[in-house]
């Protein structure tokens, strides 16, 4: 990112600004780029979202609208999802701090580059290893937290998260059984 890019807000830089800033340096982009309100990182998120979409629907699940409709959901629910649990976290175990709206922009952010590949199924392992990383940095530098409490607050959310799905689990096979 170049030293224009420093004053800029995300919504100014444009899409391949922001995507190439994390994908280099994420821990920089963070560290320059004030994360306020959710409609930049919105908007990025929605492109990439789509495009991972368009492109699952045409190569990976075969043309299936349904299925194709339920990834993109997916996508764009995912960084709310976390972004909440973290939120929630880091208010339970360090009182007050950082709002939503950041937490939000972090996981936003952080999907919205790993979108972009983890379309290939063989890279699923490399890409959310790699979102969590993001996820780090912008706790760590975007929302002032540190590494350590990054750390911290992106593990416990995603076990958090891993607990809510397994406990959901035989509720989501009951309802499957009856569309089945």
């Amino acid at each position: 990112m170049t030293s224009t890019t420093v004053e800029s807000a995300p919504q100014s830089l444009g899409y391949f600004n922001v995507v190439t800033g994390l994908i280099r340096q994420p821990h920089r982009f963070f560290g320059q780029i004030p994360l306020t309100g959710i409609r930049a990182p919105l908007k990025i998120l929605a492109i990439s979202a789509v495009f991972h979409a368009a492109v699952s629907f045409t190569y990976v699940y075969g043309r299936s609208v349904p299925l194709t409709l339920i990834l993109l959901a997916n996508a764009m629910a995912i960084p709310f999802i976390m972004g909440g649990l973290a939120w929630m976290l880091q208010s339970m175990i360090y009182g007050r701090g950082v709002g939503f709206d950041k937490m939000f922009a972090v996981f936003a952010y952080a999907s919205s580059v790993t979108l972009l590949f983890s379309w290939v199924p063989a890279l699923g392992l490399l890409t959310e290893p790699w979102r969590l990383f993001i996820a780090v940095a912008g706790l760590a530098k975007g929302c002032d937290l540190g590494w350590k409490r990054g750390v911290i607050l992106v593990v416990a959310s995603v076990l958090l998260f891993l607990m809510l799905i397994w406990s959901a689990m035989p509720v989501l096979v009951q309802i499957k059984e009856l569309f089945a």
